[in-house]
């Protein structure tokens, strides 16, 4: 349900995927974003991470412990959502070296870094990762699941880990790897996605609804 889970939905192209959730009013959807400006997205990542600081005195017991989130539920009988933050073509954010991609680094970093453990989780999707060194090797190295379609050598090894071009072999349309150890070339999971067609979707939207 919404008080389960909210989404915050941001879209850096000129696609219509995340259209839908708004059109069709999904209660979970907090923010839907489309073909957003870089400032928004700043804004977006500022205010996540303003959660996350208020999260963190919200899940502070009585000990001066952290608690989760199911024992703050249990213990206040209040609700606190999940927020799952997915950000397409993410590295728009990062293609001029200026304040506004210095700053989103440093927001991604600690969302990312933080996140998990006050229930703010992210999910940033790129058709190529060219342009996002100003973003910091090191935080991909703070995520351990990654989703791989075909990509080229330079975007395989920049995505799953230096030694692990994989990514480059994949033919067919919808095959991907899925790597939960950060990479490591052993740990590389084979896929193939299936379509989802957008009357089914609107469908399960209006249902939700």
């Amino acid at each position: 349900s919404p008080q389960e889970l909210s989404l915050y939905l941001v879209d850096f192209k000129e696609g219509v995927e995340f259209k839908a959730y708004a059109a069709g009013r999904l209660p979970h959807a907090r923010v839907v974003a489309v073909e957003s400006e870089r400032e928004f997205g700043l804004s977006v990542l500022a205010s996540l991470d303003a959660e996350i600081t208020r999260r963190g005195e919200l899940l502070r017991g009585s000990d001066g412990r952290q608690v989760d989130i199911g024992a703050y539920r249990a213990r206040t009988g209040l609700p606190l959502a999940r927020i799952v933050l997915i950000i397409d073509e993410f590295h728009v954010l990062f293609e001029r070296d200026d304040k506004i991609a210095s700053a989103a680094g440093e927001y991604i970093e600690r969302i990312v870094r933080q996140g998990r453990a006050f229930g703010v989780h992210t999910i940033l999707a790129s058709q190529t990762l060219a342009g996002t060194s100003g973003l910091g090797r090191h935080i991909f190295n703070l995520i351990p699941v990654r989703v791989a379609l075909q990509s080229s050598d330079a975007d395989s090894r920049m995505l799953l880990a230096e030694d692990n071009p994989d990514a480059q072999l994949l033919t067919r349309p919808g095959e991907g790897i899925l790597n939960t150890r950060a990479g490591l070339k052993d740990a590389n999971q084979r896929f193939q996605t299936a379509y989802w067609d957008a009357d089914a979707r609107a469908g399960l939207i209006a249902r939700l609804r």
